[in-house]
């Protein structure tokens, strides 16, 4: 599809959206940000009224902009609509309307450029201090010669700042034996940051070059690790899909579900893990999907205890100090239930939280290190490791080697390292727990033994 048609396709939506919305507010009225954001929830229809004004390019009120800003991408409001709106694309195309309307294009374009060139210099930057770029090229796995993959196995940018996760998926998949492409990385973005920046126009070419990367494997499915990727390509650049876009779509988790059967027969070890969950929204059926698969490995039994979290993922929620409390909330009812590892689904939850084996009586994991373990496969987290060190110049000193290998500038990542690895607010969230921890006589740093 062309960039200007999908443009003219969102502003086609949002004019869609403008005729059924009947500013009811039950969206607000479910929101889960409308308590850290202190929202008048009884103001509802007023306020979702606003955000029609904005859409329509007029001037919305403060709590309307604000609350558009805060939304945290749960989903929660999809379900209660009785209209057929989708009020997470709705307040998206909000911010993007408070942007075309409030900062100049230049200034936007610019603002793309650099949000997604500090994208990309975190992501090389951490996934090159923990492997050789030998390493990182053989993840790519192009299709043999001649032979058409059934599906494309999309990473998106970020979860390459944690690749053992990567390494999992491969190996998950080769497991099941479905041949596959493995595309990822900044040369196949989404275009996410580009819009939010306000920048439409390099946001749908990202989206497009990366579409018909995909549809020249021929492949029928592609398989998205990434829940950004997965809602920009679903939700907002290529909804309903369009004869331009000529394979299906899922998530990683609700693949592997539909792909149970093959994938057992690879579960050739137990996993005696007592398991709680660490969830956000179910977006494209992820959370059943991740319940389906751990539970049928032997030994595995997941406990819950009674905690979501909102958003779809940890760093959609803006709020920092929410933010922390919830996921004290969560550290906490998980130790009260006795589990003994925290299976996070997204890696910029396990980015945040994978230290907690440090402070809590259990070990934070991604899921798919789970599946592995069913399956004999064992990929340490150079992440987790690195990050434990808590000190960046103890981090520099350990990846010594992978910074002269591979080229790169020391100072650049340190200052990676200190921002997006061992940043302030995260190490602090992670020793919250200390005085909960005492109390109920749990001894910090008990997390259990690695499989």
């Amino acid at each position: 599809m062309a960039k200007y048609s999908i443009t003219a396709s969102l502003d086609a939506r949002v004019a869609q959206t403008i005729d059924a919305c009947t500013a009811c507010g039950k969206c607000l009225e479910i929101c889960p940000m409308t308590l850290p954001g202190e929202i008048d929830v009884s103001k509802a229809e007023p306020i979702t009224s606003s955000v029609l004004d904005i859409l329509e390019g007029g001037v919305g009120s403060a709590v309307a902009e604000k609350w558009a800003s805060l939304c945290s991408l749960t989903g929660k409001c999809i379900d209660v609509c009785e209209y057929g709106v989708n009020p997470r694309f709705m307040l998206g195309m909000a911010r993007r309307a408070m942007k075309l309307k409030n900062v100049a294009p230049s200034e936007r374009k610019a603002n793309g450029k650099t949000n997604f060139a500090k994208m990309v210099k975190g992501s090389r930057t951490m996934s090159h201090m923990q492997l050789a770029k030998n390493e990182i090229n053989n993840f790519h796995r192009p299709a043999e010669e001649g032979k058409r993959p059934e599906l494309v196995f999309w990473t998106g940018c970020n979860v390459w700042r944690t690749p053992h996760i990567v390494m999992h998926c491969l190996d998950i998949l080769d497991g099941i034996g479905t041949p596959y492409e493995v595309l990822g990385g900044p040369g196949n973005c989404c275009g996410i940051i580009q819009l939010r920046s306000g920048d439409d126009e390099n946001s749908v070419r990202q989206a497009s070059t990366s579409n018909d990367r995909f549809a020249a494997t021929g492949a029928k499915e592609v398989v998205s690790w990434c829940p950004t990727c997965h809602m920009q390509f679903d939700e907002t650049i290529f909804h309903d899909g369009h004869e331009e876009r000529p394979y299906g779509t899922s998530i990683f988790a609700s693949f592997l579900a539909s792909r149970l059967e093959e994938l057992k027969k690879a579960f050739i070890h137990p996993v005696s893990r007592k398991v709680g969950l660490h969830l956000h929204g179910d977006m494209a059926s992820v959370n059943q999907g991740v319940r389906e698969v751990l539970s049928s490995i032997d030994g595995l039994e997941i406990i819950d205890f009674g905690h979501e979290m909102v958003g779809y993922q940890c760093n959609s929620i803006s709020i920092a100090d929410y933010k922390r409390d919830a996921q004290k909330a969560q550290f906490d009812a998980a130790v009260e239930a006795g589990i003994d590892t925290l299976a996070v689904v997204y890696h910029g939850c396990y980015r945040t939280l994978c230290a907690a084996t440090e402070e809590y009586p259990f070990e934070v994991v991604n899921y798919v290190e789970l599946i592995g373990a069913a399956m004999g496969i064992e990929h340490p987290s150079s992440f987790k490791h690195l990050k434990l060190l808590g000190d960046g110049d103890k981090v520099l000193e350990e990846v010594s080697q992978m910074i002269a290998q591979n080229a790169m500038d020391p100072d650049e990542v340190r200052a990676v390292v200190e921002t997006e690895m061992l940043g302030v607010y995260e190490s602090q969230s992670l020793k919250l727990g200390q005085e909960f921890i005492e109390k109920i006589g749990a001894k910090p740093g008990a997390a259990a033994e690695k499989f």
